[in-house]
């Protein structure tokens, strides 16, 4: 089984909860796929310290069974699945943070291996530059020159704000190499502009 994406958890563990709060049926298979090892482990053992409970319980009204702490397995799962809601939310925003710089370090390293290769092969550097954007654009990436390639959606602008805001933020943890990067890739950038202005400039 894939392992679920943690950018993904939290909204996946809100699904299950409502489900089960609603008195919809949910497999144990689909419970067990939003929890890690430590959370199923808590789920079992909650669940056979109850039944043992209710072994020795001789409670026979609702009353009396909830004075006991007597609880369903329903009420367990809501239980342990609200833990670990808690939980992910506390490590949401590093798992986007994390998601959003792995995206960016590979489209930076996408991009800088098109432009060279297209430079080396003798390409001009506007030509390089669109060769390495074109590049971006196959790997279902956002590219450098701004473009957007098909159809563009709000969830498609709303990715791409959230991806800016977290990389501003995180920009200043970077490693050296992350860093390098990224500086080259915007100072090409600004080139490749002053020459497009210079150019447009010189047109009019």
């Amino acid at each position: 089984m894939p392992v679920l994406d943690k950018t993904h958890l939290t909204s996946r563990l809100i699904k299950r909860i409502s489900e089960l709060e609603s008195g919809h049926e949910v497999a144990k298979r689909d419970i067990y796929a939003v929890l890690n090892a430590h959370q199923q482990q808590e789920l079992e053992s909650a669940l056979v310290s109850m039944q043992a409970l209710k072994k020795q319980s001789k409670a026979r009204t609702t009353e009396a069974k909830k004075a006991l702490g007597l609880k369903t397995i329903r009420e367990i799962r809501i239980e342990v699945l609200k833990r670990a809601l808690a939980k992910a939310k506390e490590s949401e925003s590093d798992a986007w943070t994390d998601r959003q710089r792995a995206a960016e370090v590979r489209r930076s390293h996408i991009y800088l291996k098109a432009f060279f290769e297209a430079r080396t092969a003798g390409k001009t550097s506007h030509t390089a530059n669109t060769w390495a954007n074109n590049a971006l654009t196959r790997a279902g990436l956002s590219r450098m020159d701004g473009r957007i390639i098909g159809d563009a959606t709000a969830r498609d602008k709303a990715v791409r704000e959230l991806e800016q805001s977290i990389l501003q933020r995180e920009r200043s943890e970077m490693s050296p190499d992350e860093l390098e990067q990224i500086e080259l890739l915007e100072l090409h950038r600004k080139e490749v502009d002053a020459r497009r202005k210079a150019k447009r400039g010189k047109s009019k």
